[in-house]
């Protein structure tokens, strides 16, 4: 059960917004996308990091007993931007230090990626989706929890922390 009315789930959505980025120790961008109405949670890594280049599904059989994140890995890919990755979290560190924290990223697939993006969702079992239906729904049956914006912030925080400890060796 939510525990969110729908009117205060629809407020909450319209006051998150769709996009934030930040940094996570210096080290990873993490961003957080609205993708069909649910919050998607990533982690970008470089090259070198043992999770680099691996399927998501491989990243999940490699490291189950490391990675423990909302509903699992759902996505991996390489990507490059078009400034390199240090100077990018060095504007979210700045930015964030500003109150800002919101810098759309454009990165793109690349068959040569610079990085990797590792990352998870929330539509699983139990989780409530924005989408119309839903909401029509909602009043009839329980149809699941409201993952906000602050529970996806904090799960991607997560799954960063435990990419540093594998790529520590811990």
């Amino acid at each position: 059960m939510s525990k969110f009315t729908t009117q205060q789930i629809q407020e909450k959505i319209r006051q998150e917004g769709d996009y934030h980025t930040w940094s996570y120790k210096g080290k990873y961008l993490c961003e957080i996308v609205r993708r069909s109405g649910n919050w998607c949670g990533y982690v970008v890594i470089p090259k070198g990091h043992p999770c680099f280049g691996l399927d998501y599904d491989d990243i999940e059989d490699k490291y189950n007993d490391k990675i423990n994140v909302h509903g699992g890995i759902t996505y991996s890919e390489g990507i490059g931007y078009e400034v390199p990755l240090s100077a990018i979290l060095k504007d979210l560190d700045e930015d964030n230090n500003n109150g800002k924290g919101r810098k759309e990223l454009k990165g793109k697939a690349s068959e040569q990626a610079q990085y990797w993006k590792i990352g998870f969702d929330t539509v699983h079992f139990g989780d409530l989706s924005e989408n119309k239906h839903t909401f029509e729904r909602l009043s009839l049956i329980d149809a699941g929890e409201y993952r906000d914006k602050d529970y996806v912030i904090a799960q991607t925080n997560r799954l960063a922390e435990q990419l540093e400890a594998i790529e520590n060796n811990e």
